[in-house]
């Protein structure tokens, strides 16, 4: 009841407000003759990253450190600054062959100051203004199954077939819940064209 109350009230309150406005189209207003376009913005001040002589390259040497079994393991790469992350674990993989492992990219987190670095940003980005870094690595293994050479021949599937005796299984499952003998007959026959 009390919605419908509600809604007599907000039409009510609505045709009033109609009522009273100005019956002037705002249309009609000729945006040519405006004399300004309205305060000016402040200007934003933006503080973009230092550029580097050299084509904006510059190089870190990045330690890496993994405590966790199985994949203990202590190594450095020399990167340069348009590196991604992901490039870099791809970079780590390929150094210290963990793709036998089964192990992507995906597989890996760098921790920076116990912080889980994404993979879509440069190293230079992260803004820490040594050229030297220490990163934390956690290596979980997928658990799909490892790849295994292409060389060898995919499995050769049977063509699909179905037995009459099944055919006539699923007629009659059909036939007790349609009860209309064509119907069930047209029903098998278009089931037999999908396979």
């Amino acid at each position: 009841m009390s919605v419908i109350t509600t809604e007599r009230q907000f039409v009510n309150t609505y045709i009033e407000l109609i009522s009273l406005s100005n019956k002037q189209s705002s249309i009609d207003i000729d945006y040519n003759k405006l004399q300004s376009l309205g305060p000016s913005l402040p200007k934003y001040n933006y503080k973009f990253p230092p550029s580097t002589a050299n084509n904006g390259e510059s190089s870190y040497l990045l330690k890496f450190k993994s405590i966790k079994p199985p994949f203990k393991f202590t190594t450095e790469l020399k990167i340069t600054s348009n590196e991604s992350i992901y490039k870099i674990k791809s970079l780590l993989i390929d150094q210290l062959n963990l793709k036998k492992e089964g192990i992507s990219p995906n597989d890996i987190k760098f921790l920076i100051k116990s912080k889980v670095v994404n993979d879509s940003i440069n190293i230079d980005s992260l803004g820490l203004g040594s050229n030297e870094i220490l990163i934390n690595c956690m290596i979980t293994p997928s658990t799909k199954p490892i790849e295994e050479d292409q060389d060898q021949d995919p499995d050769i599937s049977e063509p699909l077939t179905i037995s009459e005796d099944s055919w006539n299984k699923i007629y009659e499952i059909i036939q007790y819940n349609i009860k209309d003998v064509n119907k069930s007959k047209e029903l098998i026959e278009k089931f037999k064209l999908q396979i």
